[in-house]
């Protein structure tokens, strides 16, 4: 999500947010934010539980888990974590809130096609659909998952259409939660490329609101779909990155 300030101009244009935390961070009114157990460190889950019902009982009864934990990520710095504990750490910290008998939500760990963004590495061999159907197996009926979750980064639609239908399919026929999605973050000027990301955007967004199988979607950080009006005011208006995503 980044900056909480950087949301005021999508006040009314979106409608929920996650930000990597589980606390929950100050935001315009009628958004809402579900918390994420980001990875099993123990500064998160020292405050997780709590965050957590706090969440549930405000009504963003919606729980996100671990950030792209596959193994081949950890070079980035993401959630880090191997499949067999993931599953165990999920139980224990997500779990236990079904088996409370709570109204809430439960998502998969976010998994990430993390190449070229292209229709052929969207599920290559050692990706994160590779993590997740094993995420799915070592679980079997104990994790008490409802929805999974995907990372896209490219400038593919129908990349990003196959991602999402083999992460449907994986998982037993769960819906999808795109919990980012964006241009590619790396080597890419989203600002030169204008009438490219602008086509994406628009191809995205209709995708995800006419796909049966997508249940929630957001766009990855705040901060490239808005800009400050005046340097150190911290008031902040949308960009055209953001016009576009408000307008697709």
């Amino acid at each position: 999500m980044g900056d909480p300030l950087k949301m005021v101009p999508l006040e009314g244009k979106v409608s929920w947010t996650f930000n990597w935390k589980s606390e929950l961070p100050a935001l315009p009114p009628g958004i809402r934010y579900f918390p994420q157990l980001w990875n099993n460190t123990a500064d998160r889950v020292a405050r997780w539980d709590a965050d957590a019902r706090a969440a549930i009982t405000r009504g963003d009864n919606v729980l996100l888990s671990f950030n792209e934990p596959q193994l081949d990520m950890c070079r980035y710095k993401q959630g880090c974590m191997d499949v067999t504990l993931a599953v165990t750490e999920f139980k224990k910290h997500l779990t236990k809130f079904k088996t409370e008998g709570l109204n809430v939500t439960l998502v998969a760990p976010s998994i990430t096609s993390n190449r070229t963004g292209s229709a052929q590495d969207a599920v290559y061999a050692g990706s994160g659909i590779d993590y997740l159907k094993d995420f799915v197996r070592l679980c079997g009926t104990e994790c008490k998952f409802d929805a999974v979750a995907v990372n896209y980064y490219g400038l593919d639609v129908d990349a990003l259409a196959l991602f999402v239908k083999t992460a449907h399919e994986v998982s037993g026929g769960k819906p999808v939660w795109v919990t980012e999605w964006s241009y590619p973050p790396q080597g890419y000027d989203p600002m030169a490329n204008l009438v490219q990301v602008k086509k994406f955007i628009k191809d995205a967004v209709t995708f995800m609101e006419e796909s049966p199988i997508v249940a929630a979607y957001c766009h990855w950080w705040v901060v490239s779909a808005t800009k400050e009006i005046n340097p150190g005011t911290k008031v902040y208006e949308l960009n055209e990155i953001g016009q576009a995503y408000v307008e697709a």
